[in-house]
């Protein structure tokens, strides 16, 4: 409850319209977080009662279902993000490298009539 709830709402927040493309590209890279957070969640309510040992019961299989799936996606943990991480460093020095010759050339970014 104090790790997986904040971490999906974390990255709920990282997906919301008024965040910057760059950030919500991140969310969405992060995105399956929020899925398997969602399932332990509902997994958690459906098997919670009123008092007793439902609650305990709940918890351990939410628990259970989150560490399970994030087993189960080891390779998008492992292959696919470090992938995605490079290829958007090789982005930004592409283009911060095309930015700064820009700006060695002295061209100025206002349009000059003529």
């Amino acid at each position: 409850m104090q790790e997986i709830q904040p971490l999906k709402m974390c990255v709920g927040e990282l997906c919301a319209c008024y965040q910057s493309v760059g950030v919500r590209l991140l969310g969405l890279a992060l995105y399956p977080i929020w899925i398997v957070g969602e399932m332990s969640d509902k997994c958690r309510e459906k098997l919670r009662d009123d008092g007793g040992m439902g609650d305990l019961i709940g918890l351990y299989a939410a628990a259970g279902l989150y560490a399970l799936s994030l087993i189960t996606l080891w390779w998008y943990w492992f292959v696919v993000l470090p992938w995605m991480a490079a290829g958007g460093v090789l982005g930004s020095v592409g283009l911060g490298w095309c930015f700064g010759l820009i700006e060695f050339a002295g061209v100025d970014s206002q349009v000059v009539s003529v």
